[in-house]
């Protein structure tokens, strides 16, 4: 019986050394290891985790509009007056309201030295609406999918910074598209990175992923619309443009004292984890919060209710238009802050990648003199536009209350207490960042013509080379040609040639 149970572990373990028994016996067991996990998954953790992170039935979480901002500087100015004319924007269509032309608003502001200036550009509207906004000043667009009407302001926040900021409204439907993505009951699943590693994703990765991926298309969606109709630098960097959004619920209140449980219904799930919370200094109920990875978006959240409780009747009742329009006036020079601070960064940005182009390893000449003058141009571009705003943003930020004057101001989440408002924050950032600006443009323009010079050298290098091995050439063919002119020479070839015809005879 020994001998018997002996020979069967001998058989099952020489069995076990086939490659493809042994294959099979690992997939196998793979597969019951994933099996057992997704179960403990499905039992123990996915309802922890659905219930700290999936709203009440009451919840309503709403995202009711976005303020998107395109930055025109002197070398895209002219593109910004083009499309207002393109798209019939000069003046309003109707004979009420302001009536002014917004190209010759535009030029009169731009000549006027460090003033600011500001201008509320009226409704957008779609070009079938004909019933909304009657007497007021409307222009009219194709608009993107799901937005309602828009709000246009037009800012010129020094003589050589133009920013156009439009408050897009969302429709209804659009709005409430977040509220079902918080409150899905999803399940732990698996997603194969590689051959070999798997990964667990849990319910509040899978609601994370749903809900930046739905602020994701709303987005492009906007950007698009601004890149075709009103591009301008963030466009002609193919950056995102600087966004504000708003984001209500109506049950969650920062004054609620399961406010820790509450939070990860929403904070955990609408941002990155790492970002903060800035309290609005004229309205304490709302919250800016900042993308940690997409440091130009960020979302303005708070209670609808608590934002609607007072003052409503003038912006239009305690409804969403009403916080729309209530909110607008506080954004719009915000927003323009938002965008000026954000076209400081991509001008670093910019400048940083054509230093690193224009020191990388040179391959072929060619492609690198044409590679080294594309970089020049791109240069002459992005300086000119630096040595302008730089002037004009160092003049802004040397005075608090021009640079943040009619504007809502956050002051900073509670254990950073030391840090200043918001605004002066970014007055702050941006002044040392025009320093930062004005030497590396100084430091990128004497390494493309580092560059260039050692471009030339190789050229040149080059082509005495070729010189070298042309001008071997040409004496080898003039001594050739002397040689086979002279008579001696030919009667001497001859003698030679009638020598090898008897060698071979002979050696035949």
């Amino acid at each position: 019986m020994k001998k018997s149970q002996q020979s069967k572990n001998n058989e099952k373990s020489l069995l076990d050394k086939i490659p493809l028994i042994k294959f099979l016996k690992r997939k196998w067991d793979s597969k019951k290891h994933i099996k057992q996990s997704l179960k403990y998954f499905h039992d123990e953790r996915d309802p922890k985790e659905l219930k700290s992170t999936t709203p009440p039935e009451s919840e309503k979480i709403e995202i009711h509009c976005a303020w998107v901002s395109e930055v025109f500087t002197p070398s895209n100015i002219n593109s910004l007056l083009k499309s207002l004319k393109k798209l019939g924007w000069d003046a309003p269509e109707s004979n009420t309201g302001n009536k002014i032309n917004l190209t010759d608003w535009v030029k009169h502001g731009r000549s006027y030295g460090n003033q600011s200036s500001w201008i509320n550009g009226g409704i957008i509207l779609s070009k079938t609406d004909k019933s909304r906004f009657l007497g007021a000043d409307i222009r009219r667009a194709k608009l993107p999918k799901g937005i309602d009407y828009c709000s246009l302001s037009l800012r010129n926040i020094t003589s050589s910074i133009t920013i156009v900021t439009i408050q897009f409204v969302f429709s209804d439907d659009l709005a409430s598209s977040l509220n079902p993505l918080f409150k899905t009951l999803h399940k732990t699943k698996i997603e194969r990175k590689s051959r070999n590693i798997i990964s667990f994703i849990g319910p509040a990765s899978q609601k994370r992923k749903s809900v930046q991926q739905q602020f994701t298309n709303v987005h492009k969606n906007l950007f698009s619309w601004f890149n075709k109709n009103l591009p301008g630098h963030f466009a002609s960097s193919k950056g995102d443009l600087p966004t504000i959004s708003l984001v209500t619920t109506a049950e969650y209140k920062k004054s609620n004292s399961q406010k820790s449980i509450l939070k990860d219904h929403y904070s955990d799930l609408l941002f990155d984890y790492g970002n903060e919370d800035w309290t609005g200094k004229e309205v304490p109920e709302l919250e800016l919060r900042v993308q940690s990875n997409k440091n130009s978006l960020g979302i303005l959240f708070g209670n609808f209710g608590d934002l609607t409780q007072k003052d409503m009747e003038q912006y239009g009742g305690a409804n969403r238009a009403g916080i729309t329009n209530k909110l607008n006036l506080y954004m719009e020079n915000t927003a323009g802050l938002w965008s000026t601070h954000h076209l400081l960064l991509n001008c670093e940005k910019q400048l940083s990648s054509l230093r690193d182009k224009a020191v990388s390893p040179i391959k072929r000449i060619g492609h690198a003199i044409q590679n080294l003058n594309f970089i020049r141009s791109q240069f002459l571009s992005i300086s000119t536009d630096i040595q302008a705003i730089s002037h004009d943003i160092e003049n802004l930020t040397k005075s608090k209350n021009r640079y943040s004057d009619d504007c809502l101001d956050f002051t900073p989440p509670e254990h950073y207490k030391s840090l200043p408002d918001f605004l002066e924050l970014l007055r702050q950032q941006d002044e040392m960042r025009v320093k930062t600006l004005k030497t590396q443009e100084k430091q990128v323009n004497e390494s493309i013509n580092a560059s260039g010079n050692l471009t030339s050298a190789i050229a040149n290098l080059k082509i005495q080379r070729n010189v070298f091995w042309l001008t071997i050439i040409i004496v080898g063919l003039t001594i050739f040609s002397i040689f086979k002119s002279n008579p001696l020479l030919d009667q001497i070839f001859e003698k030679v040639n009638y020598l090898i015809e008897i060698v071979e005879k002979l050696n035949k």
